[in-house]
This record gives C-alpha cells, structure tokens and sequence, in this order.
C-alpha cells in the first residue's frame, strides 16, 4: 500500500510539470523539456556504471557523463537548427574513436588489464539511456510535436500504470511469466496492452488525420508501443538480477531510479518516431 501511495503522489507531481513543459513552454523546440531529457540521460547513465560497478567494472564518472550527453546535445543543436543533422553519425564516430582511443593508450597496466570490460560498458552507456532519449528530442522534427509528446506517454504510461493494476487486481495466479521479472503477470501484461490500443483508438477519435484516417494504425501504434514498453522494463531488470539489485536507484521516491522511471520509455521512443515519421511522410 505504502508503494502504491508513493506512485500516486509521484504521479500527481510529475504529470502536471510534464504538461507545463510540453504545452506552456513550447519555446526553442522545447528546449526546456530537452533539458530535462538531457539531465535524466544523465542520471541514468550514472545509475548504469553504479551497476556497472557492481560487477567490478569501474568507470570514469566525469567520463560517463560526457558520453550520457552526446545523443542529448547533439539532437538539441539539430532540433534548434544550430548544426545540420547529419553531423550526428560523425559526431558519434569521432566520440567512438577518442573513447577508444583513450582507453587504448593507457599507462596504468590495471587498466589495460579491464580494457575488454570498460570498452563496451562505455559503448553501452552512450546509448543507455542518451541514444534512446534523444528520439524524444527529435519529436520536434515531427509536425504537432506537443501533441505526439502527449500521445506518446500517455502510451507508455497508461501502459506501465494499468498493467500494475491489472497485475495487482487479476495476476495472482499467472505470475512469472517472465524469470527476469518474477512479480510481472499475464493479468497485467494483457491489461496494459489493451489499456495502449484504446488510447490509440480514442486519440484516433480526435485526431484522426494524424494516423492518416486509420483507426487500426492508430490502435496498432499504441499495442506496439506497450510492447516495446514491457522490452525495455524487461532489460533494465535483467540488468538489476545481473547486479543482484533491487532498484537502479533511490532518486524517484516509489519508483526506485531514473532508470526504473524512464525504462519504459527507452526502446519506444524511437518506435513511436519512426512510425509517427512514415505516417506523416504519407501524409505528404
């Protein structure tokens, strides 16, 4: 019960800041709310080396944070028009080869003894989460861009919050479907599912020329971001089992860490983009 609460009181102070963010201060491309997708990437990743760490892998914190920021900051300046877009890929590259480069020239013989742990944990971090969050940023590329932030967590959320009550109401009996996520249901599973394909049918009702007049692509969009959803919920608790944590963090009260928090949303981001992105090319 005491967690419950705790989810109810987060929820009832982020939604409305993320409302003020995506409708009152739509200035700059969103600029404010891209800070904000900025500073979780940031806090995410430092929740990944911490477990990282818990498997002996020591990494850089100044390091880890640069290489949290190259998606975030990158897509900032391309969404602002302050550098073309496809400076993104060279950028990376560039990024790649220094991180490679200065693990590889190392002059503490500890350190190259960790180098094939390090390596790919740094690789890793650069994505998880800033790659993946930086394609909410890139929804201002996308026309009605406050609309498609609303549609888009009302998916994941809407997702993540009714599969919990369904869970909760009906899963006693179906759990452990899935070993890295014993507490998960099929109860809840279905339930947050269905929950996602109604909210694609009734934004569908209001916005029908966004899913291009399709009710089944709008539907469609919602289940497969539920889907994605679960994927990403899946990996970051495969990550915890790993490190034989509970929790990625204890920054969101109810909710564990950044990462517990923003799970759902890593893998769906760019699903939502890339489907919203050819709907609207249909359009013309």
């Amino acid at each position: 019960m005491n967690n419950l609460i705790r989810r109810i009181s987060l929820a009832l102070f982020s939604i409305p800041v993320l409302l003020i963010l995506i409708f009152i201060t739509p200035h700059y491309s969103h600029l404010f709310l891209n800070l904000v997708i900025a500073v979780l990437s940031i806090l995410g990743a430092l929740e990944t080396r911490n477990l990282f760490l818990k498997r002996n892998t020591h990494l850089n914190k100044t390091l880890t944070i640069i290489l949290a920021l190259v998606f975030p900051v990158l897509n900032i300046l391309v969404v602002m028009e302050l550098i073309p877009s496809n400076w993104i890929l060279p950028v990376f590259l560039f990024f790649i080869s220094l991180l490679i480069t200065a693990i590889a020239l190392t002059r503490n013989k500890d350190s190259i003894s960790t180098v094939l742990d390090r390596l790919p944990a740094y690789c890793f971090i650069m994505l998880f989460p800033g790659f993946f969050m930086s394609f909410l940023i890139r929804f201002n590329m996308l026309e009605q861009t406050s609309l498609l932030l609303l549609i888009f967590l009302t998916f994941v959320f809407g997702n993540d919050t009714f599969a919990y009550f369904s869970g909760m109401m009906f899963g006693k009996g179906n759990r452990g479907i899935f070993p890295v996520s014993p507490n998960k249901s099929a109860a809840g599973l279905i339930g947050g599912i269905v929950t996602a394909g109604l909210a694609g049918w009734i934004y569908f009702r209001f916005f029908p020329k966004l899913f291009n007049n399709s009710p089944i692509s709008a539907i469609l969009i919602g289940v497969c971001i539920a889907f994605t959803s679960v994927i990403g919920d899946l990996l970051e608790s495969a990550m915890k089992r790993s490190a034989d944590e509970k929790d990625s963090g204890t920054i969101m009260r109810g909710r564990g860490g950044v990462l517990d928090t923003i799970d759902s949303v890593l893998f769906s981001a760019p699903l939502f983009y890339f489907l919203m992105y050819q709907l609207q090319s249909l359009n013309g």
